[in-house]
Parts: structure tokens; C-alpha cells; sequence
């Protein structure tokens, strides 16, 4: 059960720094940062919390993904909220995976964040539209 809540915990502290780190960094780079900056905030955030917690990276990343699929629902445009929150939800399991494995495989806690992040970048890239 420790298991559990370490990565609730982990999952929870990303999302609130995320919160916080995102907001300044579209607030001072606009929709850049949706596709540079905060992907690599929030690959950090995630995989940071669950080493220094001793969580485990997917549950972490799946707590983060729950807490932003909440967010969405509630704050995205009613024609896309279920849409986004799902998409959400679903996209930072398979980062978390992504970060999981990459370590795993690599052994390296910088890969482990890297790639996920340029997967999110990706991601965040496809959904945005954005060409900045």
C-alpha cells in the first residue's frame, strides 16, 4: 500500500507544480511554452516527484494525467472537455510508460525525462496546431 500512496503523492506534487509552473511560463511566452517549455516542465515535474519519493514513474504520471483530465473537464471549452480530459488522461499514461521503460531500458534518469518530454512536445504540437 506504500507503493500507492508514495505515487499518489508524487502524481499529486507534479500536478500542483505544474499548475504554478505552467501558468508563469504561458503568462510570460505565451503558446510557445505549450510547445517547448512546459512539456519538458512537466516531464520533470512527474519523473523528479517519483525518483525522490521512491514512486513508482507510471502511477505517478497516471495521477498527474487524472489531475489534469479533472482541470480539463472543467475548464476547456464544454464542445471539448470530455474530449480533452480523456485525451489527457491517456497521453500522460503513455508518457509515463514511455518514461518507465526509458529508464529501464537506458538507466538514465535524463533520458527518462528527455524522451517523454519530446513525445509531449510532439503531442502537444499535433493538438494545438500550433507553428509558431
Amino acid at each position: 500500500m506504500n507503493g500507492m500512496l508514495e505515487g499518489l503523492l508524487a502524481g499529486l506534487a507534479a500536478a500542483v507544480a505544474g499548475f504554478f509552473i505552467n501558468n508563469r511560463l504561458l503568462e510570460h511566452m505565451g503558446d510557445k511554452a505549450l510547445i517547448v517549455y512546459i512539456p519538458l516542465a512537466e516531464e520533470t515535474a512527474k519523473t523528479a516527484a517519483a525518483l525522490l519519493l521512491g514512486a513508482n514513474i507510471l502511477l505517478t504520471h497516471m495521477v498527474f494525467g487524472v489531475v489534469e483530465a479533472l482541470y480539463d473537464l472543467y475548464n476547456s471549452p464544454p464542445a471539448h472537455s470530455c474530449t480533452a480530459s480523456v485525451l489527457g488522461l491517456i497521453s500522460h499514461t503513455l508518457l509515463g510508460l514511455t518514461a518507465h521503460f526509458t529508464l529501464r531500458v537506458f538507466g538514465s534518469r535524463i533520458l527518462a525525462v528527455l524522451v517523454p518530454a519530446v513525445l509531449h512536445s510532439l503531442w502537444n504540437r499535433i493538438m494545438t496546431g500550433y507553428t509558431g
